[in-house]
């Protein structure tokens, strides 16, 4: 059995004037004994950027099967997938084929996780993760960020296209959430092999 290393609380003041998104959110987080600060603020920042009202934190790395976040109807059919990090091709590919209606994204902490995933494309003839919104986290930002983890934590982001303007325990940082287009970085990694 797996114990948790402690729960750490965040209030979000989420703003984003591009989908008209002004939301101030308030989550409970259990951290896992190997989750690294940055792990755990990178779950964070992906979840601001991907939140809508039903949005929920899975076991994450307590449940390897599970995606990072989820959301579900009211009959409780996935409406929303997302994963931080490399899913396995396994994962994603069953996904993509048992809920087919449901939005799936990919959030990477690093451009080697790009190209890791960009791997299971090898062979394709046709880009069979078009469905699946791609999207690279500023590692550096996370690093930084990391260093101020509190039981505690207050932050507000301000999304304006792939910049995000944030202040994370009244320390202010901007960085950005880069939008990847994975097929297109797939024909580089073909392009320059």
């Amino acid at each position: 059995m797996t114990f948790v290393a402690g729960f750490y609380s965040f209030n979000l003041d989420i703003v984003d004037a591009s989908s008209n998104r002004y939301e101030s959110v308030r989550v409970k987080i259990p951290r896992h004994p190997e989750e690294t600060e940055a792990y755990l603020h990178a779950r964070v920042l992906a979840y601001a950027h991907a939140y809508r009202e039903g949005l929920e934190f899975s076991p994450g790395l307590f449940e390897p099967k599970a995606p990072t976040f989820f959301a579900s109807d009211l009959f409780g059919n996935t409406t929303r997938w997302i994963q931080l990090g490399v899913p396995e091709k396994e994962k994603i590919q069953k996904m993509l084929r048992h809920h087919k209606e449901a939005e799936c994204s990919v959030y990477f902490l690093n451009w080697q996780q790009v190209d890791k995933f960009c791997h299971y494309l090898r062979g394709s003839t046709s880009n069979w993760v078009a469905p699946v919104r791609c999207y690279l986290l500023d590692e550096g930002f996370l690093e930084a960020s990391g260093e101020l983890l509190q039981s505690s934590s207050r932050w507000s982001l301000n999304f304006i296209d792939g910049s995000v303007f944030a202040v994370v325990n009244g320390s202010e940082f901007e960085t950005t959430v880069e939008t990847v287009d994975i097929w297109e970085r797939f024909q580089q990694t073909i392009a320059n092999a």
